[in-house]
């Protein structure tokens, strides 16, 4: 069954309106900042870029003009990353729980201090992670290629928001209920 590029563009875009994918590196990011918190959203995360990735690399041939050898090069070093992310963002909503349960429960300031150093440490490991990965890409592309690669990367993630804003109306989407949510809770509004 063939899934309409639209819809799965609005599926991947709400999964990255997380706080996560807000904190995007410098560079913008690559493509797919999808956000999976446990072992089914992981699947969903795969099974999303798996479909999308096509129109990555097709938008990497037009925009880059890459060729062929450097889409070789490139994409395997591109799903690399966004397996990176994916593990980034699991451990992150764990140590987020662990580290709410523990304040909630009136934890240790010692282990508070440890869950938000761990916070800390899984942030600088995918962003060191994500610059290893950004150079190795590059290493492959002109510097007019990276320039255009770097742009790319922006444009991709920001016509994916446009069509999931274009979709929604301007309304909240569920992922952005969610959110609000748990800021009222965390502000112990509700």
């Amino acid at each position: 069954m063939r899934i309409p590029a639209t819809i799965l563009m609005v599926l991947w875009l709400a999964l990255l309106a997380t706080p996560a994918a807000s904190q995007a590196p410098a560079d913008g990011g690559d493509a797919g900042d999808a956000a999976g918190q446990a072992g089914g959203d992981a699947i969903v995360d795969t099974e999303l870029w798996s479909a999308l990735r096509g129109r990555y690399e097709a938008g990497l041939r037009r925009h880059v003009a890459v060729t062929d050898s450097q889409v070789e090069t490139i994409m395997p070093l591109v799903e690399e990353l966004e397996a990176l992310r994916r593990k980034a963002r699991r451990e992150r909503a764990a140590t987020t729980r662990s580290l709410r349960i523990a304040f909630e429960d009136g934890g240790a300031d010692s282990e508070l201090q440890s869950l938000l150093e761990r916070l800390d440490e899984i942030e600088l490991e995918l962003r060191s992670e994500e610059r290893r990965i950004r150079q190795a890409i590059e290493a492959d592309l002109t510097v007019r290629q990276r320039v255009k690669y770097r742009f790319y990367s922006v444009k991709f993630r920001t016509e994916l928001r446009k069509r999931l804003g274009g979709l929604s109306g301007g309304r909240p989407t569920p992922i952005r209920d969610r959110l609000r949510d748990a800021r009222k809770r965390r502000q112990g509004g509700g």
